[in-house]
């Protein structure tokens, strides 16, 4: 897998009132939002962390998130914990990244930590668009600011999977990268069918004037 530098992040943050409910726990949302933003920047350190094709290192990459994937809530998190979060590339696959979070909970009090949580979200990697790209052909999306930019490749990809752990993952993204694929497949076909099922109903509904005339 990719060096811990270049596609892996850990973050730490202590649990403050704030960030829970009236019993002590942390809220879900709260957890959640950290597993975002610790994956996104192991997305954006693996978008920049190698040089492409032409030997030079991409500019103007940004990671986007895409969806949550899975997320198991295994213990909570308290007030006053140290909460770590460790977020890590683990697949990539043309414009899309998936990353593994895990979260662990340490009492400072007991020097004692728990996995608490465990998530995989996925990330597009998107690029500026040049002037005068068509906004159809290249399906650009707007920015902050009204700048426009548009899937790019996730490049580098990932080195070959060392350990058992690893080469799981691996299946395991695979098999949703694939999931994905039919979902958007089965989707297009769904609104082709909707499309044609509307102009059948106009047709119809136009022959109906027609015959009463």
């Amino acid at each position: 897998m990719a060096a811990a530098t270049e596609s892996e992040v850990t973050t730490c943050r202590i649990m403050s009132p704030d960030d829970a409910n009236p019993a002590g726990n942390v809220h879900g949302g709260t957890i959640m939002r950290m597993i975002e933003s610790a994956g996104y920047v192991a997305a954006m350190r693996h978008l920049h962390s190698q040089k492409d094709s032409s030997g030079s290192k991409p500019s103007c990459r940004a990671a986007v998130t895409h969806r949550l994937e899975h997320m198991d809530f295994l213990k909570p998190i308290y007030i006053g914990n140290l909460a770590k979060l460790q977020a890590r590339v683990i697949f990539v696959k043309n414009a899309s990244l998936l990353v593994e979070v895990i979260v662990k909970a340490e009492d400072l009090t007991k020097v004692s930590e728990s996995l608490c949580n465990k998530a995989y979200v996925w990330y597009l990697s998107m690029e500026k668009a040049e002037e005068g790209e068509d906004e159809e052909k290249t399906k650009l999306r707007l920015f902050p600011k009204g700048e426009k930019w548009r899937k790019s490749t996730a490049t580098p990809a990932l080195g070959k999977p060392s350990t058992h752990n690893d080469k799981f993952l691996e299946m395991y993204a695979t098999m949703y990268a694939e999931r994905e694929k039919l979902r958007q497949q089965v989707g297009h076909g769904l609104d082709d069918l909707k499309k044609a099922n509307g102009q059948d109903e106009m047709s119809q509904r136009g022959g109906g004037g027609a015959g009463g005339e």
